[in-house]
């Protein structure tokens, strides 16, 4: 097997590098997910920085460097739902979904992206399947109480904000949501308590 031999006589350091690149075939630029981990990163500036219509550029450059980078589906999914584009973020929730080892997080996120778009029966299906690969999760039980409170399903949509509540005893939205539920059955006792709390846990939350 022959040895490659690169001359470095009267060559500088940098011409010699690229010229070593050059000869064996591969280039000594970041690579294309390297890129694409830039532009993920510059999004989540843009992002942090309020300026999202730049922040999708970013995020759609990542996706065309390394079309299999679920977390700038992910974020762009984000985006399109905070500018009220949910249809576009069920797309890009579809795809991390498809990508994810652990798709819990996409799946609650598309089910909120199905809720913003009245689609109830999709959003409680993608709480359901959030909560079927982690069993812990209060956001979803809490979403998917929401859901089935908006079709008119009160005893499941109680039965979801207890199981919230069991799993994470400091959850706002929880009691919040089930104080109303209270209140809009009559026991006012039981909603009072509940708004209450979800109050005291508002307040030591800003603290």
């Amino acid at each position: 097997m022959h040895r490659l031999y690169v001359p470095t006589v009267g060559l500088k350091r940098g011409l010699w590098v690229s010229t070593l690149c050059l000869l064996v075939g591969t280039g000594c630029g970041p690579t294309p997910r390297q890129q694409a981990a830039e532009k993920f990163n510059q999004g989540n500036a843009l992002r942090r920085a309020g300026q999202d219509e730049p922040a999708l550029v970013a995020y759609s450059e990542a996706i065309a460097l390394a079309p299999d980078y679920a977390k700038a589906y992910n974020n762009r999914a984000a985006v399109y739902l905070a500018q009220g584009r949910p249809e576009l973020a069920i797309a890009d929730w579809t795809r991390v979904i498809g990508l994810a080892a652990a798709p819990a997080g996409a799946y609650h996120n598309r089910g909120l992206a199905h809720a913003r778009s009245s689609e109830y029966d999709q959003a409680i299906q993608d709480f359901t399947s959030a909560i079927r690969h982690k069993s812990d999760y209060a956001a979803a039980y809490n979403s998917r109480g929401i859901a089935f409170g908006l079709l008119g399903q009160e005893d499941r949509a109680m039965a979801d904000f207890d199981h919230a509540i069991a799993l994470d005893g400091d959850r706002v939205e929880a009691y919040h949501n089930r104080g109303l539920l209270f209140r809009k059955r009559g026991q006012e006792q039981e909603a009072a308590a509940d708004l209450e709390r979800a109050r005291m846990l508002r307040e030591a939350s800003q603290r």
